[in-house]
């Protein structure tokens, strides 16, 4: 057998456990529309609580992503406990496997056929 086979360079006991750690690395969040800004993060049992103060106005709240719209990506509903709220985005798309996923959604808060509706600018999708 040549020498070169015995090589680190060509040792997969080496090789293979650098790769899956590479591969395995990547970004723990990604965002879909823009970036969120600076301002504060709201729960959604405050925002429905409060929702006569939120209405109308840009709002940040921090969820977890149960269902996404399988067609198009279009909307999705938030869940934090017992509270659910309509995520619906205009200029941009979810992938249908960001489902399950922790968030956080930006955009203004609405009320649409009698439910309170987010309609996001952007949604920062936390990975793990």
């Amino acid at each position: 057998m040549p020498k070169w086979i015995n090589s680190p360079l060509c040792n997969l006991r080496l090789w293979l456990p650098l790769f899956v750690l590479f591969a395995s690395c990547g970004p723990s969040q990604i965002d879909y529309g823009t970036s969120p800004s600076e301002r504060p993060v709201e729960t959604l049992q405050n925002l429905v609580e409060r929702s006569a103060e939120f209405l109308d106005q840009e709002v940040a709240v921090g969820g977890e992503i149960v269902e996404v719209c399988q067609t198009a990506g279009c909307w999705c509903i938030l869940a934090d406990g017992q509270e659910r709220l309509y995520v619906t985005m205009l200029t941009f798309s979810l992938p249908p496997e960001v489902a399950g996923s922790r968030c956080l959604a930006e955009g203004k808060l609405v009320e649409k056929d009698g439910r309170l509706t987010l309609i996001a600018t952007g949604i920062r999708v936390f990975k793990g």
